[in-house]
């Protein structure tokens, strides 16, 4: 009698050979291909397409946004590296 899939990773097992898969498309022992999970698929296509919105609207926002005006006495060391325009006459 030839052991089977365990019933908890049978959507990881490869329909072929039976041996586990993983999440790869393609079995790595066989080269069959494997059930494919459209949950996960959504899920990731979901996070990918949420980052890209995300990181437009930061540069959005960090391209609309002008520097900071100060003056040179306000300058203190805790503020190194800071983005600013100094507030002095031409």
């Amino acid at each position: 009698m030839t052991p089977g899939p365990r019933p908890d990773q049978s959507k990881e097992a490869c329909p072929a050979c039976s041996r586990f898969t993983g999440m790869h498309l393609t079995c790595p022992y066989c080269g069959e291909d494997t059930p494919r999970r459209p949950l996960y698929r959504l899920l990731r296509l979901t996070a990918f397409t949420l980052s890209l919105i995300g990181l437009a609207i930061l540069l959005l926002l960090a391209w609309r946004s002008p520097p900071q005006v100060i003056s040179i006495a306000a300058i203190r060391p805790a503020m190194n590296h800071d983005l600013a325009h100094k507030d002095s006459p031409p």
